[in-house]
């Protein structure tokens, strides 16, 4: 999902109080600032402005940006006027009816515009207040989000979460304008602090590592130095709840690429490895063979303005493109025309159609070659994968309804939702306490465990709303029994609780461990006999009614301790991934291990059994997901397309699609089926 960019950019320059100075500044802050912000090759935003304004008709504005926001919007929001604190020491906003002996309430309290922002479900904001005392604005609650990935249209990828927030001044300076004499004629020129922003971002300065970004951090450093310049009596301050970099704007210091390209081919023209830039510059003269001009383009621009390197590769490869790929394609008749995808058209794809009696997925979106594949080809593979989503951030999981109309990913401590109908994605919104870290749904598929730090959430899944919670503390890992009467759960330093569902009274509980697990799993038998779960340097395998440990499985040597584990259907296996990526395969009448599979030396994160249990899916640190043949051991198939550890996988009902979640922020979908075929 590739959230809005908005910007909302206030100003202030003449008031009801005749108390309030008459200000030249805010509307050629306003003209410049939006001019560059809408400019697609700089900041791509939709731009509004509102101009000397009451306060309650900003405060409703304000409330609207902040809170209709959706989790991937991007959102900037610019003051420019007046400020003033109160006798407290509290910042306000001056609005056009402020009246100066009732601050309180009838101007914009900073604190208020705190509380929006800090509520507000986007993921990315950033605040740009330019007026007198704007270093007193309030901070905010700590960055919750964990790193994220690739630059979304050049500006999410590893683009940081949180709210950037930088001030003209500090809590106890004034801002200055662009000219000392109030009485001055002529055209207003914007602000000292406002001018900077706009110059750093038009000319690309702000860009101090020339890599074609500008986060909030370097424009901030790029705003402090040019004001203390200037004005040495005013100091830029910032006031940032940020983890990572906040990407503000593209800049024209960085490598010269096509925005219409995709991302993937985009950062890999960037890397510093000869081989992903050789791949990238590959796919672009395949692209452009096939008629791509936006293909052939880049080839041409990156032959004139790439470095010496990339210059040679790109003019090579646009010297063996025919020039029959600049024609225009013929249209045809058929009726399902390729979808666009960066510009260029893609055929459809889906898996085969379903049986009528089965309510399994109808298929899954159109293969995207945009995935992975132009880093994939050096090493002699190739992403065969559906690309579902690709910014999201870890830790996250992925969890099919047993009926497979659904697909639920554990995403940034919320939970989003995808229908296996059309595939259309919506975020379902919890009660907010707690950071999720992963869904299972019970065998039925009324009702949804979702896990976070505080307890089990449970969502009833015919409504999709939360319908209560499990307070559990420091909660790793959950499951239900195959008959969906009991839920297990594990936590630090209180291994397992056993919960009835009908009740959701616990029934349960193990002793307290002395190892406080890092890793966790949690799973049953599928004859409700026993109970499994990963502390982590062993499994542990418990009875159901009591909690009581039955048995111990070490892992070997002890050292590389078990990651993960997965009962296979009939329940006569348990398979243990351990941390030097060996899975042993416990045999669970003698707990005996007839089996070990060996094809990597990296934890091994992620296990899941085919539902019919003729495979294993096994996955990992080393971005691989394994297909192995069960009972036999034998490898089938190894899916690259990852660029991160995988640390999820599940099968769909039917065993046809296989789902993945990674540290590198995607969700893919495996046509298994298709696969084996190959």
């Amino acid at each position: 999902m590739v959230g809005r960019r908005t910007a909302l950019l206030i100003v202030t320059d003449t008031h009801v109080d005749r108390g309030f100075r008459t200000l030249r500044a805010p509307q050629a802050d306003a003209a410049a600032l939006a001019d560059v912000l809408r400019d697609p090759r700089i900041g791509g935003f939709t731009v509004e402005i509102l101009s000397n304004r009451p306060a309650d008709e900003l405060r409703r504005r304000l409330f609207r940006l902040f809170r209709t926001a959706d989790r991937e919007d991007m959102l900037l929001c610019y003051l420019s006027g007046h400020g003033m604190k109160d006798e407290s020491g509290h910042l306000h906003l001056v609005t056009t009816d402020t009246e100066r002996d009732a601050i309180d309430v009838t101007a914009l309290a900073a604190a208020d515009l705190r509380r929006m922002i800090d509520r507000s479900p986007a993921r990315r904001t950033a605040l740009w207040l330019d007026c007198c005392f704007s270093g007193a604005f309030p901070p905010g609650r700590t960055a919750k989000f964990g790193d994220s990935v690739d630059v979304l249209d050049q500006l999410t990828a590893h683009s940081g979460r949180g709210c950037a927030v930088m001030t003209a001044s500090t809590a106890i300076q004034y801002a200055f304008e662009g000219t000392a004499n109030p009485r001055a004629t002529g055209p207003a020129q914007p602000s000292v602090f406002t001018d900077a922003i706009v110059r750093g971002l038009r000319t690309g300065a702000a860009d101090l590592n020339s890599d074609g970004l500008i986060d909030a951090a370097e424009l901030y450093r790029y705003v402090y130095d040019e004001v203390k310049r200037t004005t040495p009596d005013q100091t830029p301050t910032r006031n940032d709840q940020v983890i990572g970099d906040l990407h503000i704007a593209q800049s024209n210091r960085g490598l010269p690429v096509d925005p219409a390209l995709p991302q993937e081919i985009r950062q890999s023209l960037r890397s510093t490895t000869p081989r992903i830039r050789q791949a990238a510059i590959d796919e672009l003269a395949e692209l452009a063979t096939g008629g791509s001009t936006i293909a052939r383009d880049s080839l041409a621009r990156l032959g004139v303005h790439g470095d010496e390197d990339l210059a040679r590769l790109a003019l090579a490869a646009l010297a063996e493109t025919p020039a029959a790929a600049m024609m225009p394609k013929v249209t045809t008749d058929d009726p399902t025309p390729p979808a666009p995808v960066g510009g260029i058209g893609v055929p459809p794809w889906q898996l085969p159609a379903q049986p009528p009696e089965l309510r399994l997925p109808k298929g899954v979106p159109p293969r995207d070659w945009t995935a992975a594949r132009p880093l994939r080809r050096p090493f002699g593979r190739q992403d065969l994968s559906t690309t579902l989503a690709n910014h999201l951030a870890q830790p996250g999981s992925v969890a099919f309804s047993p009926d497979a109309t659904a697909l639920v990913v554990v995403d940034r401590g919320g939970l989003l939702h995808w229908s296996t109908d059309d595939w259309k994605m919506r975020p379902l919104h919890g009660d907010g306490r707690g950071y999720l870290t992963r869904a299972v749904f019970s065998p039925a598929g009324h009702v949804m465990a979702a896990v976070s730090e505080t307890g089990v959430h449970i969502w009833n899944t015919d409504s999709w709303e939360p319908a209560g919670i499990l307070p559990i503390r420091a909660l790793r890992s959950a499951a239900f029994s195959h008959d969906g009467r009991k839920l297990v759960t594990v936590a630090d330093n209180d291994t397992v609780r056993i919960w009835r569902t009908d009740t959701w009274q616990q029934i349960a509980a193990s002793a307290k461990a002395d190892y406080y697990p890092v890793w966790a799993d949690a799973g049953f038998s599928s004859d409700g006999m026993s109970v499994a779960v990963n502390p982590g340097p062993w499994v542990l395998v418990c009875d159901p009614g009591t909690g009581q440990s039955l048995r111990h499985l070490p892992a070997v040597p002890k050292a590389k301790a078990y990651r993960s584990f997965a009962y296979s259907p009939d329940g006569h296996l348990l398979v243990a991934g351990r941390g030097d990526g060996v899975a042993d395969v416990w045999n669970t009448h003698d707990w005996s291990i007839p089996v070990q599979l060996r094809d990597s030396r990296k934890e091994i994160l992620a296990l899941d059994f085919r539902p019919d249990g003729t495979m294993l899916a096994a996955a990992g640190v080393d971005q691989k997901i394994r297909l192995w043949s069960i009972p036999t051991g034998r490898l089938i198939h190894t899916l690259v397309g990852h660029f991160e550890a995988v640390t999820s996988l599940d099968f769909s009902p039917d065993g046809k699609v296989l789902a993945s979640y990674a540290r590198d922020g995607m969700v893919k979908l495996w046509p298994v089926r298709e696969l084996l075929k190959r």
